[in-house]
């Protein structure tokens, strides 16, 4: 799913939770 089909309320949704997602799957990593 592309994130250009979402409306952009979705998007700014999830970015910050793949964000964070992201940065504690590097902290368990580190």
């Amino acid at each position: 799913m592309n994130l250009e089909d979402l409306p952009v309320e979705v998007v700014e949704h999830r970015l910050p939770e793949e964000e964070r997602v992201c940065q504690s799957s590097r902290r368990s990593f580190a």
